[in-house]
């Protein structure tokens, strides 16, 4: 029996209100950037998932954090979108 190629899943996801495409750039709200740096403690280079609603789920890392700005990438590497979450 061949068992199912696991895929990498961040347990951290963040809602991104825009369609979802690979090696894109997403900025984040002021409520997320606060989430992000104040209750998850997060740095530059952590991994997310990135949804919203309507592409799946995306594996991303934070480009750039910092007080008032945050970006994150959909991350090419990790086989784009991850099939089967949403």
């Amino acid at each position: 029996m061949l068992e199912k190629q696991q895929r990498y899943r961040p347990a951290i996801r963040l809602f991104i209100d825009t369609d979802l495409t690979a090696n894109t750039v997403y900025q984040c709200l002021a409520s997320q950037i606060n989430y992000l740096i104040t209750v998850l403690r997060l740095q530059t280079g952590s991994q997310i998932a990135v949804f919203n609603g309507r592409h799946g789920e995306w594996v991303a890392e934070i480009e750039l954090l910092k007080k008032k700005f945050a970006s994150c990438i959909s991350n090419p590497n990790s086989g784009n979108k991850v099939q089967g979450l949403i």
